[in-house]
């Protein structure tokens, strides 16, 4: 019976020191995979700089929208309408004396709404309005203070913002972002030479700006009597941010 007992434990001490053994390769080789892993170069990340930089243009406007208003208000709806016509047809016939051409007219706006008043809580029409928006595109500001003159002379109630543009700013604007692209790569070589590196490609381009719009200005009378309508100049200004791939010299 001892030596029964003794020869299961027996086999039982060869099975765990087995065990024992076997975790003990086992750590050894996972500790030896990890310290070759860590003995690995590193995964070279490509090294960047990043530069941002603008250009601009100046620009005087040369086309001008104009938005006017002709308006009258009485009891006659119908006489209102009609009086506003006239008043409209006035200022279209002067416009096209200017050599202003049909389709930069616009004069189909017309609108008429009843006026009301308030008297102890209650309201009271008071008649109607009657009113009709022309809007134009001058393409020769030379005329533009010719045009208010006349304007406010025929009847016009209303001269709305004026809306001053540059000719094809589409095409300065690109020639401004090209400008602002060679002086990101310009400053982007200095920083790379004072740093002892060399730019080898274009990682990444980003606009940051985009296309001018319309310079409004606002006025109901752009000028006294002695002065004259200035529409100043326009910025059109483009700003780029370039990164670069840089390696060593």
């Amino acid at each position: 019976m001892d030596g029964f007992i003794a020869s299961i434990l027996a086999c039982n001490y060869r099975s765990l020191k087995g065990i024992v053994m076997f975790y003990r390769f086992t750590l050894i080789a996972v500790m030896s995979f990890t310290m070759l892993a860590a003995c690995q170069p590193a995964t070279n990340t490509p090294n960047t700089i990043t530069v941002q930089a603008d250009a601009e243009t100046f620009r005087e406007p040369d086309q001008a929208q104009l938005t006017l208003n002709v308006s009258q208000s009485g009891d006659d709806l119908v006489a209102l309408k009609a009086r506003v016509d006239q008043q409209t047809s006035e200022v279209i016939m002067f416009l096209r004396e200017q050599d202003i051409p049909e389709q930069a007219i616009t004069s189909y706006r017309l609108s008429a709404a009843p006026v009301y008043d308030y008297q102890e809580g209650q309201r009271i029409q008071r008649g109607f309005n009657v009113s009709r928006t022309i809007q134009i595109q001058l393409t020769d500001l030379a005329i533009y203070d010719i045009i208010l003159d006349h304007a406010l002379a025929s009847g016009v109630t209303e001269i709305s913002q004026a809306q001053f543009l540059v000719s094809e700013p589409d095409l300065l604007y690109n020639d401004v972002l090209q400008q602002a692209v060679k002086n990101a790569r310009a400053k982007a070589e200095l920083l790379a030479a004072a740093a002892g590196v060399k730019i080898v490609a274009v990682a990444q381009i980003q606009e940051m700006s985009q296309a001018p719009k319309a310079l409004a200005l606002a006025s109901a009378r752009f000028r006294q009597a002695d002065q004259v309508s200035l529409p100043g100049t326009q910025t059109i200004r483009a700003q780029v941010s370039l990164t670069y791939a840089i390696a060593p010299q």
